[in-house]
């Protein structure tokens, strides 16, 4: 009777502590990191500062660059419209530095076409005060205007024609400052994420150690009690199946069939005892 309890009692000691060492646990839970937007908008307004000058370098350069190849492309399209803008230009010019006088060319038409009315009429010079309100029927006033409007004209003709690009902005190379704050959180995120990753993985782990180790404390305590059982000359229960007996052939052994070795995950052997 006695080694029965003795047995029963390393069994049951071996489950509670194989229970007690295989008891799972939690993961630690990591802490999230808020975002701060004050912080995150003082450091990118100092990048951008740092940045600026070279933003500004680069934006100018890139718009030179496009211009010039516009004004290229369009040469090629349209041979010599260089030369024709220039010639524009210096009419605009003309027409808003002598608003009040004549070009050269329209006096010296008008020094012929007086010296035509001398020699039709009999005299030579200029015939009976020729001038400017009289033959053209307007006053300087009204040239002017005239002077002002053909040089808008001819501005508006020319910056019509003239190939233009969409200029780069030195902004397009800074940092947003909703987009800094975006991509904090999303850091701040992927951080959060990824430790706590790590903790359920190391919980995994070590639930996993607490399962063997209380799976392997467990068997022994059953093979313990067993081979107790066995010294002393008395077989476990095996349930419902009928235990052998004495009568079996000469020289075969009586093998034990308990819950005990049917839990055991390892072979028993009963030969060498290293």
């Amino acid at each position: 009777m006695l080694p029965l309890l003795a047995a029963a009692g390393i069994s049951a000691a071996g489950s509670i502590l194989g229970s007690v060492l295989g008891r799972q646990k939690a993961p630690q839970q990591a802490t999230y990191t808020p975002v701060d937007p004050n912080s995150v908008a003082a450091s990118t307004i100092a990048g951008n500062l740092g940045n600026l000058k070279q933003a500004e370098s680069l934006a100018a350069q890139t718009n030179s660059f496009n211009q010039s190849q516009a004004k290229q492309l369009l040469e090629q399209a349209m041979p010599g419209f260089g030369a024709l803008q220039k010639r524009l230009l210096g009419q605009v010019n003309q027409d808003l530095n002598s608003q009040y006088g004549l070009p050269q060319e329209m006096k010296d038409q008008i020094a012929r076409y007086a010296a035509e009315k001398g020699v039709s009429r009999g005299t030579s010079g200029n015939f009976n005060g020729f001038s400017l309100v009289k033959d053209f029927g307007f006053n300087l006033v009204d040239w002017q205007n005239a002077q002002r409007a053909r040089a808008l004209n001819t501005l508006s003709t020319v910056f019509g024609m003239t190939p233009r690009v969409n200029p780069m902005s030195p902004m397009a190379s800074l940092v947003d400052t909703n987009a800094a704050l975006g991509v904090q959180a999303q850091n701040n995120q992927m951080q959060f994420n990824a430790t706590q990753a790590g903790y359920n993985a190391q919980a995994a782990a070590n639930n996993y150690n607490r399962m063997v180790i209380s799976s392997a404390v467990m068997n022994a305590a059953n093979f313990a009690g067993s081979a107790m059982l066995q010294g002393a000359g008395m077989q476990p229960k095996t349930g419902n199946a009928p235990m052998p007996s004495a009568s079996m052939a000469p020289g075969t052994a009586p093998l034990a069939k308990g819950p005990s070795y049917a839990s055991a995950k390892f072979p028993i052997s009963y030969g060498s005892t290293r």
